[in-house]
C-alpha cells in the first residue's frame, strides 16, 4: 500500500497482489475515532471515496465515539482511496485510525448483508464491545463468525441469532438491534441494561426468543 497527504486530504492505493488475478473483488472496513477535543461547535467531517466515487461515504466524528464504515464490493485491479474534507470550511483535517481490506473469491465468500453489518457495528460501538473475534465481516468466513453470533447462509449471509450475554453491556437496549431483521433469537441476559424493552423491537418479525 502507498499513502500520501496533500491539501488536507489523504490518499491510499494498492494493486491486486499475487496470487490473485486482477481485477479483484474487495471489501474495505475503515475505522475512525476522534481523539482530539475540538472547539465548541466544531466536528471533524470528511468524505471517504474509493475509485472515483465507486463508493462514497460522508463521515462525522464525535469525541471518543468510534465509527466503522464498510464499503460495498469494489471490483478493480487497483484500489484508490481518497479521504477529503467535506468543504473548505471544515475545521479539521480528516483522519484514519485503521483500515481492513478483504478479498472475496467466490459465492461462498459473499459478504454479510450490508444492513446487518451496519447494525452490528453500531451495536458494537454503542456498548464498547471489545471482543477479539468482533473484527471484519461478522459472518464470513463461516468458521470465523463473531463470538455470540449465528448466521444463515443463503444468497447473502444474515445474522439470525445474537447472544452477548454476560458481556457487561450497560445503558438502554440500543435501537440498532431492531435493524437485524432476520434475527430469531436475542439473549441480553446477565448484563447491566436499564430501561424498558423498546417498542421498536416489534420490527423483528422473525424474533422467537428474547
Amino acid at each position: 500500500m502507498t499513502a500520501a497527504s496533500r491539501n488536507d486530504s489523504s490518499s491510499y492505493s494498492w494493486t491486486t497482489p499475487e496470487p490473485y488475478v486482477p481485477p479483484g473483488n474487495w471489501i474495505l472496513y475503515f475505522h475512525f475515532a476522534e481523539i482530539e477535543i475540538l472547539r465548541s461547535g466544531q466536528q471533524r467531517e470528511f468524505t471517504v471515496s474509493i475509485n472515483d466515487n465507486q463508493f462514497t461515504k460522508n463521515v462525522t466524528l464525535e469525541y471518543l465515539k468510534p465509527v466503522t464504515v464498510v464499503s460495498t464490493t469494489v471490483t478493480a485491479s487497483q484500489i484508490n482511496i481518497l479521504i477529503s474534507p467535506t468543504s473548505e470550511e471544515s475545521p479539521s483535517t480528516p483522519i484514519l485510525n485503521a483500515i481492513e481490506v478483504y478479498f472475496t473469491g467466490g459465492p461462498h465468500n459473499v459478504q454479510t448483508a450490508e444492513d446487518d453489518v451496519k447494525a452490528i457495528n453500531d451495536i458494537k460501538a454503542a456498548y464498547g464491545v471489545n471482543k477479539e473475534s468482533w473484527q471484519g465481516d461478522p459472518c464470513v468466513p463461516s468458521n470465523y463468525t463473531w463470538d455470540g453470533l449465528i448466521c444463515s447462509y443463503g444468497k447473502l449471509p444474515r445474522i439470525i441469532s445474537l447472544n452477548p450475554s454476560s458481556s457487561n453491556l450497560r445503558g438502554n437496549i440500543h435501537s440498532s438491534l431492531s435493524n437485524l431483521l432476520e434475527l430469531k433469537a436475542l439473549d441480553l441476559s446477565n448484563n447491566e441494561l436499564t430501561g424498558a424493552i423498546p417498542e421498536i423491537l416489534t420490527n423483528l418479525l422473525k424474533l422467537r426468543i428474547l
